[in-house]
């Protein structure tokens, strides 16, 4: 065989460049977690506590005002009773004649229409003369 010899080179690979890996980075740890979380819950706590508050004094308040209202109408109608009585006629009559006032016996009316006069007219305390 008649061949000629390979000439034997050896061809080297460029080596690669080698960089550093960064190692991982620490995690946070879980106390940062846990305090928030902790925040958060007072936080919710508190909050709750407030608006409970708040509502209490409201309802105290509710029923302040139910028992003013209440006292106010019982008063509404002691006063409606006492003026109804005074506005009854055998009282009025009695306060008129306590005050000096005459009872008239003689009734008449005047028509604004025409201006006619009704009945007999005669001043209080004479009695009307007999007609004719």
């Amino acid at each position: 065989m008649s061949a000629l010899p390979i000439p034997t080179t050896r061809r080297t690979l460029p080596t690669p460049k080698v960089f550093g890996i960064p190692a991982p980075r620490r995690r946070r740890g879980t106390i940062g977690f846990v305090a928030a979380c902790v925040v958060l819950l007072i936080g919710s706590l508190v909050t709750v506590l407030w608006l409970n508050t708040a509502q209490t004094e409201g309802s105290f308040v509710e029923h302040k005002l139910r028992v003013e209202m209440a006292d106010l109408a019982d008063r509404r109608a002691a006063i409606v009773e006492d003026l109804s009585s005074r506005g009854a006629p055998a009282v009025l009559s009695e306060r008129a004649r306590e005050l000096g006032m005459i009872g008239g016996k003689n009734l008449s009316y005047l028509q604004l229409v025409d201006g006619k006069i009704i009945g007999d007219p005669a001043p209080a305390g004479v009695e009307p003369e007999e007609a004719p």
